[in-house]
């Protein structure tokens, strides 16, 4: 199992960091850790695609309750 850490641009949300668990080739990866606020609601929430997101990209996840979003916050940095 590998870990990337995704940094969101800081646009006054309560969230900006999410620390995500991905296998190669899968297409659903989980968010294990979400900082600084609102763990609760991000923790578990499937991120699709991670091997193939970048800086600059927008996350498409599935919630805990398995609808389908965009984050509207782009992506500022990855980190292995």
């Amino acid at each position: 199992m590998s870990k990337i850490r995704i940094e969101f641009e800081d646009q006054g949300q309560d969230f900006l960091t999410w620390l995500v668990e991905y296998e190669d080739g899968d297409v659903w990866s989980k968010v294990v850790e979400c900082e600084p606020f609102q763990q609760s609601i991000w923790e578990g929430t499937m991120v699709f695609d991670v091997n193939n997101i970048q800086v600059g990209d927008r996350v498409s996840i599935q919630s805990k309750d398995g609808d389908h979003y965009t984050i509207k916050y782009l992506i500022e940095n990855i980190e292995d």
